[in-house]
């Protein structure tokens, strides 16, 4: 019976079962690629070395096979043919030895490419990492300015003083070069506080703008309310820029700044708005810059509102809810403070206290609607016809008080004959002549020291009292005429009223 060889079933069989120690054999010495610098030269030896592996696994596998074959006596007659197929078997396993360490060197190829990614990647994500730390660090610094700066805007009374805390922290806090803020009042955009490192007159520039498009980034933010940056790589839009001839204030020209609206509660146009910049330093301007100026603008925003709201509540305490003058009380802490100031620097102070002649008969013939009016209309007429200085107020029913700081006797009974006769020569809306009687005292500086706000009302009210006392009323009375009357009076017979120092608490004729 001729014999037969089976190689390919036996050849299969045996790589099946020696596959994983083959390749691992050939690859024992291959490790991931550390460095870019030995790429070139750890591939060129990786790819020698597999195929040098490949050629000799592929001989030693034929060679292998005849060994056995002579050692078992397998060998038959067909050598011309048994050459042949050696030499296919030869040139099959070195291809796909080859083939298969190719495969494998490609794979640790990519293997390596995979790990130096991942150790470019850790390394980035590390970066990335130190760098959210430091963010983190400099916004918890920035945020404790932040609060640091809220609590000092808060404790301000005043707007004035609210517009230079912002101002100054603005630029003390993120290293602005300079800082303007402007005001809108009426149709005009009024600059209230301004700083620069270089611009030494920047402070002393007085710039008032129209409330225009003229005013260019100004006016657009103060009217929509909404914040703008411009950095030096971004082209002004002609709406921001500023026209003729505003256009040639070198002073606010810069090509990266941010404008940021200050926003009151509750206003449908922004109270004003607060510009910086980095011209000098060239560093220019960021949108965290802008975050966190826009925190502050909004803080000074609430704090001018509540300052109004307190201002609003504090007046509406203070004067008649009626004539819209200080009420008694108010009028009473106003005095006092003045007095202290007239007797730190010794000047003259001066009372009037006027009475509404006849008051009672208004009421009791065209009722206390009319009344009211008229009361109403006095008080406007004598604000009117009062200084800025003057303290003006409702001391009794009908009965007003004005004390004026600086002024004498002379001067203050000019002021109350005008007074008298406008009341006298207005009319008030219903069929008769209303007028008033006035009483005034003065209180000299050589006297200021020992005379009080109840001394002072006591004379004023005396010489009202004597002036109600006439026929017709509707007169000017002051002190030194009671005074001198009462000087010329027997010693024996003279009567000082209680009212001399006290306030008045008779009754008087209306």
């Amino acid at each position: 019976m001729e014999k037969r060889s089976y190689y390919g079933p036996l050849m299969i069989h045996w790589l099946k079962n020696h596959h994983d120690k083959l390749i691992g054999s050939s690859f024992s010495g291959v490790t991931p690629l550390r460095s870019e610098e030995q790429l070139y030269d750890r591939e060129a030896f990786l790819h020698s070395k597999v195929l040098l592996r490949g050629i000799i696994w592929g001989l030693l596998i034929p060679a292998g096979w005849l060994f056995i074959e002579i050692v078992m006596g397998l060998q038959g007659k067909e050598v011309y043919y048994r050459g042949i197929l050696y030499l296919y078997l030869i040139l099959i396993s070195v291809t796909i030895f080859t083939i298969m360490c190719v495969i494998s060197a490609f794979k640790k190829k990519r293997e390596s490419e995979m790990s130096k990614k991942m150790e470019e990647r850790n390394k980035l994500i590390e970066d990335i990492s130190l760098g959210l730390d430091e963010i983190q660090r400099g916004f918890k610094d920035n945020m404790i300015k932040v609060s640091n700066s809220a609590v000092e805007i808060s404790k301000a009374s005043d707007e004035k003083k609210v517009l230079h805390i912002l101002m100054r922290t603005v630029k003390n806090t993120f290293d602005f070069d300079r800082v303007v803020v402007f005001i809108k009042k009426g149709e005009s955009l009024i600059m209230s506080n301004s700083c620069g490192d270089t611009d030494e007159d920047l402070c002393n520039l007085g710039v008032e703008l129209p409330y225009s498009e003229e005013s260019g980034a100004f006016f657009v933010v103060c009217k929509e309310g909404e914040s703008c940056l411009f950095t030096e790589e971004d082209i002004i839009p002609t709406e921001f820029q500023m026209k003729p001839p505003y256009s040639n204030l070198d002073r606010f020209r810069s090509k990266a700044f941010l404008v940021v609206p200050i926003r009151v509660p509750g206003a449908q146009e922004a109270y004003g708005v607060m510009a910086a910049d980095r011209k000098y330093t060239k560093r220019g301007v960021s949108e965290n810059d802008l975050l966190l100026v826009e925190l502050l603008a909004e803080m000074a925003g609430s704090t001018i509102k509540r300052i109004e709201m307190n201002r609003n509540l504090e007046m509406k305490a203070s004067l008649d809810e009626l004539t819209q003058v200080y009420n008694r009380r108010r009028w009473m802490e106003s005095a006092e403070h003045a007095l202290k100031r007239a007797k730190r620097y010794s000047e003259v102070l001066s009372m009037v206290i006027l009475d509404i002649d006849n008051f009672k008969s208004i009421n009791d013939t065209w009722g206390h609607q009319a009344g009211d009016k008229v009361l109403k209309e006095v008080a406007a007429i004598v604000r009117d016809f009062s200084r800025e200085a003057d303290i003006v107020g409702r001391y009794g029913g009908e009965e007003f008080v004005i004390l004026c700081p600086k002024s004498d006797m002379t001067s203050t009974v000019e002021v109350a004959e005008r007074l008298r006769r406008k009341i006298e020569k207005t009319p008030f809306g219903i069929p008769r002549q209303v007028t008033a009687t006035f009483g005034v005292a003065e209180a000299s500086w050589e006297e200021i020291e020992s005379i009080d706000i109840d001394s002072l009302l006591s004379r004023a009210d005396e010489a009202l009292y004597v002036g109600k006392s006439r026929e017709n009323k509707n007169c000017v009375v002051t002190w030194n005429e009671v005074k001198r009357k009462l000087t010329q009076i027997p010693k024996k017979n003279r009567e000082i009223p209680s009212s001399l120092n006290a306030p008045l608490k008779k009754k008087r004729a209306c």
